[in-house]
């Protein structure tokens, strides 16, 4: 409500609107955060954070409009690897839209830029494996995990590509990995015990 009235007194802040976006996404009113950063992008159309905040929006629509956001961060000049993201806004739609390859392209462009890139692996990763090539995409996450080597969801990862290659012990140690950096990765624990079900059961058989 105090943001509401500031803007009421002065609708072309572009701080107030920015404020009042954080807040609606606070609420999960997305469409509502989209309107308040286009009313400040209209007023200030170079602040490039606020680019890629409502492209990201986008991209979780499957909008295209994620693209012409990342293009007009591009079109700046970079700061900060503002560039960068933009790419990896641009690897997210193309994600989303089943437009695996040039995902790819997009993250491989993010983590030339940008070699501590974490996201950009694990996401590139999470496409190669569901595209059908764990081995690739547990090479993927091992240089994640070269990178930063306490980084919850590249053991997850990993773990997930070593179940899919046939590996089950090792990859209950990696989701063993994953949950004791992170408790909440239920998908973890839930692998965890897949593994030892799976494990019982061979014995069971033999």
């Amino acid at each position: 409500r105090i943001v509401e009235q500031g803007i009421s007194r002065d609708s072309t802040s572009t701080v107030l609107w920015n404020r009042l976006a954080s807040l609606r996404l606070r609420s999960t009113d997305t469409a509502g955060a989209l309107s308040a950063l286009n009313v400040s992008l209209r007023s200030n159309p170079g602040q490039a954070d606020i680019l890629l905040e409502a492209g990201f929006i986008h991209a979780a629509r499957n909008d295209s409009v994620a693209l012409q956001m990342a293009d007009r961060v591009l079109a700046l000049p970079d700061r900060s690897s503002l560039h960068t993201m933009a790419r990896y806004l641009k690897g997210v739609y193309y994600g989303n839209t089943g437009q695996t390859g040039m995902a790819i392209g997009q993250y491989d462009e993010c983590i030339r830029s940008d070699f501590n890139f974490t996201d950009a692996y694990i996401e590139k990763g999470i496409l190669q494996l569901e595209g059908g090539m764990p081995e690739q995409a547990l090479m993927t996450f091992e240089k994640a995990l070269l990178i930063a080597n306490t980084y919850a969801d590249a053991y997850y990862w990993k773990g997930r590509c070593l179940e899919s290659l046939g590996r089950p012990e090792e990859a209950s140690d990696h989701y063993a990995k994953a949950l004791g950096l992170d408790d909440s990765l239920k998908a973890a624990g839930e692998g965890i015990e897949r593994i030892r079900r799976q494990l019982k059961n061979r014995k069971a058989s033999d």
